[in-house]
């Protein structure tokens, strides 16, 4: 959808309007970083890519190569 769309449907479309407040997000450079947080709870747990994708697709009932219920005809 055009920004101009977003922008002028924003007084009356409230999600509209927070996307159009965040649109410098778009332009700005910026860099998430999780120091703070490893710095609270130390090592953060993170998950395979190929395991967090297959577990989505699992539970929106999507079957995927390789795992252990998938329907895909051989």
């Amino acid at each position: 959808m055009a920004w101009w769309v977003l922008r002028g449907g924003s007084p009356f479309v409230a999600m509209w309007r927070e996307i159009v407040s965040m649109s410098y997000l778009r332009f700005e450079p910026h860099q998430l970083t999780s120091a703070r947080l490893e710095g609270i709870i130390g090592t953060i747990p993170h998950t395979p890519l190929d395991k967090a994708v297959a577990d989505a697709l699992a539970d929106i009932g999507i079957a995927t190569i390789g795992a252990p219920h998938s329907r895909m005809a051989a």
